[in-house]
């Protein structure tokens, strides 16, 4: 008896140690990082530990960082500036005070995931103008809404020229995961009113370690990020048929081709909700004389199964609107279709066992836009 009580005390005091161990750990960890310069803290750690929650957005991506992503195996350098815009390395930002500028708006195909930014469309295109990326990982029409106003009222910043990349992914987004609060923010469809003021002072401290703690972007780096990679996207780069559809196959994917979904409660919404915010798009463009471009392209899995251009129901809705507006739209379902085999254009296009676009994909669709500005008139 008297042993057990005596392995007790010891365990009991190993643990109250490591607690103390802890306690001073992290607050030498925020002590540090406090007096930190801020430039320096933001070349440590990786793009998670950056992308932080948003009042008005939902979720964004910090400003003034330099930090790596991963992305299957690759490592990528992540660059913002500050305002939060992705760019290249020691890139000179001049937007703010130039007219000459032409903003690019959409979800991870505009942000670029998985690709160094050297091999973004972006930086595929003549250089006569101030090229702005307004994208970000799971950003719906919602969102681009608010960024677009953000950036011409809030900001009075001109521009020329806005794409618009409509995703398929929009439609489940706006259907199910975002909703517009009294106060004009975009939250979390699926909590209520007084969660998502609860979530706002929750996710302010937690912004702040993300971005100030060294023991928190361990956390995240190596639990978060290399620990939990997909064993699906394992399963199907081990694939030997090639059998990337039955990896790829979700439902906020298919609405573009499966007339069955097409009476799902969240597809009719998404689909009110996109339209709706593309509205006050135009409405706004119009006002501050942006000549407004609707780009439309499709899916990986659009892509595999080979859905021809008059089948896709994402592509002929939008492009309805898109008539029926006097907007000017691009197609790139032509130029992802270059060859009669699916499976071929899936890997000639896109990051294997990916939904996103791969170096090949954003060349052309770098040639294609190039293509466009020559022939447009401002």
């Amino acid at each position: 008896m008297f042993f057990m009580k005596n392995i007790i005390l010891k365990l009991t005091n190993y643990v109250k140690l490591l607690v103390l161990i802890l306690f001073f750990s992290i607050l030498f960890d925020l002590a540090f990082n406090f007096i930190l310069a801020e430039k320096f803290k933001k070349k440590i750690g990786i793009s998670l530990n950056y992308s932080l929650f948003s009042e008005k957005y939902h979720h964004e991506i910090a400003p003034n960082i330099a930090v790596n992503e991963f992305w299957g195996n690759k490592n990528i350098k992540i660059y913002t500036d500050k305002n939060s815009l992705r760019i290249l390395k020691n890139q000179k930002v001049f937007y703010e005070t130039s007219e000459n500028n032409i903003a690019f708006v959409g979800d991870s195909f505009v942000w670029g995931s998985g690709i160094n930014y050297e091999d973004h469309f972006i930086n595929q295109l003549n250089s006569n103008y101030n090229f702005l990326n307004l994208g970000y990982i799971s950003y719906s029409p919602s969102i681009y809404y608010k960024k677009i106003e953000n950036l011409l009222v809030d900001k009075n910043i001109t521009i020329k020229n806005l794409f618009l990349f409509l995703d398929t992914t929009d439609v489940w987004d706006e259907g199910l995961a975002y909703r517009e609060d009294i106060n004009g923010n975009i939250v979390n469809n699926f909590k209520t009113n007084e969660e998502n003021k609860k979530k706002i002072k929750k996710y302010l401290f937690k912004n702040y370690l993300k971005q100030n703690s060294f023991l928190y972007k361990f956390y995240e780096i190596y639990f978060r990020s290399i620990f939990r990679r997909s064993d699906d996207v394992k399963k199907c780069l081990n694939d030997k048929e090639d059998n990337f559809s039955k990896y790829l196959s979700w439902e906020r994917l298919s609405y573009s081709y499966d007339r069955d979904l097409l009476n799902s409660p969240w597809v009719k919404k998404g689909k009110r909700k996109s339209i709706y915010y593309l509205d006050k798009i135009a409405k706004i463009s119009k006002e501050k004389n942006v000549k407004l471009t609707l780009v439309l392209y499709p899916s990986a899995i659009e892509i595999l199964k080979q859905i021809p251009e008059n089948e896709s129901l994402h592509m002929s809705f939008f492009r309805n609107w898109a008539k029926n507006n006097s907007i000017d739209y691009l197609n790139f379902y032509k130029i992802l279709n270059k060859h009669p085999s699916g499976l071929k254009n899936y890997k000639e296009f896109f990051i294997l066992c990916d939904i996103h676009w791969n170096e090949n994909a954003h060349k052309v669709i770098g040639s294609a836009i190039n293509t466009h500005l020559a022939n447009s008139k401002f």
